[in-house]
């Protein structure tokens, strides 16, 4: 599902987005797979979007490219579904892809869809990779050209450059870094599958090293060589080590097997073609300090990357485990439960004039209670506004400095006074704006001379004081402090939990799950 929210995302011209939360946000949504962990994994992003039953009809009307259910036999299945001319193509979880005629899709669609405003066409991240490599590459090879290396050398080192470019391709199949592309290639027919073989008992060199991880390391150490010392005879010796283990690996996955490896077969073929090259155009000369320059490298590289490996490994399951305790904290039973021992306030009475943003006649209230000089006040902040941003009919949010209304030229009076200020004179989007503007600089001196000195009229000086004397009356001697309705919310959770929570304590507050919460014990 991961890779095809993230496909569907591209289509619609949105790179800028990190693959790793994609993950996050998905696997850890309490209904996850479903069409609203979609949904609220695009609210995160900002994204407006929009889940719903079309008629079939509507087909015709709806975007380039959707996210819908198609029935495979007694099942549902989510594919991307992109529209050109008269053909409809779909693409499944599986990366796999089908070209169907309107009425065929119509026979099989379930009408479900998920659909986004496109954004601005961007070069996608690819092509900007490819142009970014293809430059670098240029300038080196131009360069050492230009210092003399003879066009052979500059072809076995684009042969190296290449070997490096498929060990790292196979390191990713092997961790489950599937790519669209490779996943193809290797998929290309019924006996080959690059994951097979790469997993397999027989890709073991080592407990901590396979074949996947010496292939990069060979050619990343023979490119090193070549780039310090030019290309040696000496190597010819070190490709001719490679030609046994390439039988092996042929032998292996067309005997044992029976399963034939793509990204393989390409290294195999790559060795081969590289030995015979250099052994044509260079001399066997064995010379020690070239195997002493080399064993250097290599060794270099291969603690380097087996550094990099288990660092990446320890990430990585580091990942995995913050993924299953924010599933566990977004149970929703879980989450009622420790709801329902939070502090209960009594009636939040309203401050006349005070910041309410969102819908202020809404029935559900959020009160938040910030610091200018709060640090962890700017990442509550960017979720209150989250949660507005998907919920703006459906709650009012009240904003209450807790700042010193005895000293008004301490820092944090003078800009939540001119805050109080702004959102008087110049409305909701305005105060939202220069809160953000703070947060990014935090410099008072240069706030305020971007926003003005603030006036301290008498109205924004008796909302503070009635503001403090709430906030003291209620002992919430810390900030960010969030209350929802009449509850605060649980210091168990972070302020990034809040915005996938709301639906959940929407719900509890209602009293649908939880008919009182007050008596749960």
């Amino acid at each position: 599902m991961e890779q095809l929210l993230e496909q569907f995302l591209i289509k619609n011209n949105y790179t800028n987005f990190d693959e790793n939360v994609i993950k996050l946000q998905l696997q850890t949504h309490p209904n996850y797979p479903s069409f609203l962990s979609i949904t609220e994994t695009l609210n995160y992003f900002n994204i407006e979007n929009l889940a719903a039953k079309i008629p079939t009809d509507s087909l015709a009307i709806l975007p380039d490219h959707f996210l819908s259910l198609i029935i495979q036999g007694n099942t549902k299945e989510l594919v991307l579904v992109s529209k050109k001319g008269q053909q409809i193509k779909t693409r499944n979880a599986k990366g796999e892809k089908k070209t169907l005629t309107e009425n065929a899709f119509i026979a099989i669609w379930e009408n479900s869809i998920i659909a986004i405003e496109p954004g601005r066409k961007k070069l996608k991240k690819t092509k900007i990779k490819i142009i970014w490599i293809f430059l670098i590459t240029t300038i080196i090879f131009g360069l050492l050209f230009l210092q003399g290396i003879s066009f052979i050398e500059i072809f076995l080192l684009i042969m190296t450059s290449a070997g490096i470019y498929l060990g790292y391709l196979l390191i990713k199949e092997k961790i489950g870094e599937h790519s669209q592309a490779v996943y193809n290639i290797c998929n290309i027919h019924q006996k080959t599958n690059c994951n097979e073989v790469i997993n397999s008992k027989g890709s073991k060199i080592f407990d901590y090293l396979d074949l996947s991880d010496l292939t990069f390391i060979f050619f990343s150490s023979l490119m090193l060589f070549q780039l310090f010392f030019q290309w040696s005879s000496f190597l010819n010796f070190i490709l001719l080590t490679s030609i046994p283990i390439v039988l092996y690996s042929i032998y292996y996955q067309a005997v044992i097997l029976k399963k034939w490896c793509v990204l393989c077969l390409a290294v195999s073929g790559l060795l081969i073609v590289f030995t015979s090259i250099a052994i044509l155009n260079y001399p066997l000369i064995f010379l020690i300090i070239d195997a002493v320059q080399f064993i250097l490298i290599i060794s270099l590289v291969a603690f380097s990357f087996t550094f990099a490996k288990n660092q990446y490994i320890i990430r990585k399951k580091l990942f995995s485990e913050n993924i299953s305790l924010r599933r566990f904290k977004r149970d929703p039973e879980i989450f009622q439960h420790i709801f329902s021992k939070a502090k209960v306030f009594e009636r939040i009475s309203p401050i006349p004039k005070e910041i309410t943003l969102g819908n202020p006649e809404a029935s559900f209230q959020i009160t938040v209670v910030t610091n200018p000089l709060c640090g962890f006040c700017k990442t509550a902040f960017e979720n209150y506004l989250k949660i507005l941003n998907t919920h703006q009919q459906n709650i009012k949010l009240v904003i209450r400095f807790s700042v010193r209304v005895d000293n008004l030229e301490h820092p944090s009076t003078k800009i939540s006074t001119r805050l109080i200020e702004i959102y008087h004179e110049k409305g909701n989007e305005k105060f939202i704006k220069s809160y953000k503007g703070w947060f990014e600089n935090r410099n008072v001196v240069e706030w305020l001379s971007s926003h003005g000195e603030p006036k301290f009229d008498k109205i924004t000086l008796n909302i503070l004081i009635q503001q403090k004397e709430w906030i003291q009356s209620n002992d919430l001697n810390y900030t960010p402090a969030t209350i929802v309705e009449n509850r605060m919310f649980p210091k168990n959770y972070s302020y990034e939990d809040l915005p996938h929570l709301i639906n959940d304590i929407t719900t509890i507050v209602d009293g649908k799950n939880v008919p009182d919460l007050a008596e749960t014990t």
